[in-house]
C-alpha cells in the first residue's frame, strides 16, 4: 500500500506551488504588513545588571516564549557572578502566560539551588496580578512591591 501525500492544484501557473505552513499574504500589495512585522518584533526586553552582592534581572513587555532563551541565558550570568541575592523586576511586564511563570518558577529554583536571595518585583498591570493569583504561583514566590535596597 503506498501513500500518497494530498498538495492543491496551483491556482496560478508555473512554479510557484504553495508549501504547507508556509505564510501567505492577501491583499492587494502581496508585501507583509504591519501586524506581521509586529509579530516579527521581540515583545519582551530583559535587561541584567550585576554588582559585587547583588544582580538585577530587568524585564520589560511581553513575558512569554518570546522572552524565554534570553531569560534563561540571563539567569545562567547572574548566578555565575555569584550574586547575595537576586532581583528580577517586572515593574515594566504588561503580560505573562505560563512560559513566563514557569521562568520565574525556574529563577526561584536557581537561587534555592544556589543560596542566594530572590526577591521578584510585582507588575502593576492588572492582567500579570490575576495570573499570578489565579495560578497560585504567588504563594511560592517571595513577591516584593518595590526594589529592596542594595545589600550592604
Amino acid at each position: 500500500m503506498s501513500a500518497k501525500r494530498f498538495e492543491p492544484a496551483p491556482s496560478e501557473p508555473g512554479p510557484s506551488r504553495r508549501r504547507f505552513g508556509s505564510l501567505t499574504v492577501t491583499g492587494r500589495s502581496r508585501k507583509p504588513g504591519v501586524y506581521a512585522r509586529e509579530a516579527i518584533a521581540p515583545i519582551c526586553q530583559i535587561e541584567l545588571t550585576t554588582s559585587d552582592k547583588a544582580a538585577t534581572l530587568t524585564v520589560e513587555g511581553q513575558m512569554d516564549i518570546s522572552c524565554g532563551d534570553r531569560f534563561i541565558a540571563c539567569l545562567r550570568e547572574a548566578r555565575d557572578s555569584e550574586p547575595s541575592e537576586l532581583v528580577v523586576d517586572l515593574r515594566g511586564v504588561t503580560f505573562i502566560d505560563s512560559t513566563g511563570l514557569a521562568l520565574l518558577l525556574k529563577a526561584d529554583g536557581l537561587a534555592r539551588q544556589n543560596q542566594f536571595e530572590l526577591h521578584v518585583v510585582r507588575s502593576g498591570a492588572k492582567i500579570v496580578q490575576a495570573v499570578l493569583e489565579a495560578t497560585g504561583v504567588e504563594k511560592f514566590l517571595p513577591l516584593v512591591d518595590e526594589l529592596p535596597a542594595p545589600p550592604g
